[in-house]
């Protein structure tokens, strides 16, 4: 099984607003580029795999109806779609009507991510957001109109000088609109550089400080005790809402990145001994060349050796709710945790940072999950 992730950049100079029509020569190029990389990568990783799950990031709301869903019958021309579980589209909802809903609908996008930012205008100015409060609202009742039930919102949780009111009225109002996922978007100015830190990033892991820890402790025991279970660290859903794509690439699976930016990983073979990494060029410009060249636009691409491979994993793993798998970090990636830091293991559950171990499975407590750097720091060190 893989995933693909298509990355949008910003293309409209004005947020919120999509380029004309006559307008539109660079993002018609890119729109042909994105089908070139997808033919390229089908061919050559993908002729056995079949695509589980869709994500179109970024910004595709830029895009136009019909250029969306060039994107989306590239893919299905392609790759095998035949178990495709769910196509995720980002989107701001200050900017949805109801006509474009039903076009995504048509297209097959079956979830929205919401990139709603905040409810307030105060925070929605610091942010130097267009739109407000009022349009968000009014974009989450054009989505349930149009039959979107798959809905995930994101805040920006944790702005410097937020008033505390705010973060957690944000979470309230999304509960009390019954909003099945509910995304904090962590800061992470101190995270470190390099791939493993951009993965981080793509499954919203936070290195946060610890103003946002205690934000992160209250809103998780608010979510908690309304039916919202915290299936990755920052990501909380109700029933089955869960996003199928995070979790794919948290269980370490092949995860083709497409578009400007966007980054890739990709077992080799079926041993699972070696995987490579690699990400493409940032500049919309650039990237397009490459592409209408028929050149791959590849940035840096990496091996990534089996130790870090298994940090990886033990860092997505433990993120999730179901937790760390020892058994299958032993066989796959040659790691016996249970021997290697029996110590240390005993100690985090003294402390009660993590569960007792039971099936083999080591997860994190609700206070662990508020200490996820230093867990991981130890089981890593």
């Amino acid at each position: 099984m893989a995933g693909i992730y298509i990355h949008i950049p910003r293309l409209s100079n004005h947020p919120a607003s999509r380029v004309a029509r006559s307008e539109r020569g660079a993002i018609t190029r890119l729109v042909r580029a994105i089908g070139i990389e997808l033919a390229y990568y089908a061919e050559s990783h993908a002729r056995n795999e079949t695509v589980e799950t869709l994500y179109l990031a970024g910004f595709p709301d830029d895009l136009l109806d019909d250029e969306v869903g060039a994107v989306i019958e590239a893919v299905v021309a392609h790759f095998d779609t035949s178990a495709m579980t769910e196509v995720t589209l980002d989107v701001d909802p200050t900017t949805l009507d109801r006509e474009t809903l039903r076009t995504y609908a048509s297209l097959g996008i079956s979830r929205l991510h919401l990139k709603a930012h905040s409810f307030f205008q105060e925070d929605r100015d610091r942010l130097a957001l267009s739109g407000s409060g009022e349009q968000v609202m009014r974009g989450i009742e054009y989505a349930r109109l149009a039959g979107f039930n798959a809905l995930s919102i994101g805040f920006a949780f944790g702005l410097p000088d937020q008033p505390e009111e705010y973060w957690m009225a944000n979470l309230q109002r999304a509960h009390t609109l019954h909003l099945p996922e509910i995304v904090f978007a962590a800061p992470q100015t101190d995270a470190p550089d390099g791939p493993p830190a951009q993965w981080a990033r793509n499954l919203n892991l936070p290195f946060a400080d610890p103003e946002w820890v205690y934000r992160y402790d209250a809103a998780s025991r608010y979510l908690n005790d309304n039916a919202y279970a915290p299936y990755l660290l920052t990501s909380f859903a109700r029933a089955e809402a869960c996003s199928q794509h995070h979790l794919l690439v948290a269980d370490h699976s092949h995860v083709l990145g497409i578009g400007p930016s966007a980054h890739s990983f990709w077992w080799h073979g079926s041993s699972y001994t070696r995987a490579h990494r690699w990400d493409n060029v940032t500049e919309i410009n650039r990237y397009t060349d490459l592409l209408l060249q028929h050149q791959v636009p590849i940035n840096t691409r990496s091996t990534v050796d089996m130790d870090t491979l298994a940090e990886e994993f033990l860092l997505f793993q433990l993120s999730t709710a179901g937790g760390v798998n020892l058994q299958r970090m032993e066989t796959q990636y040659g790691v016996d945790l249970l021997t290697e830091r029996i110590e240390v293991i005993a100690s985090l559950e003294a402390g009660g940072l993590i569960e007792p171990i039971r099936n083999q499975k080591l997860r994190l407590t609700l206070l662990g999950r508020t200490h996820w750097e230093e867990v991981t720091h130890k089981l890593l060190s």
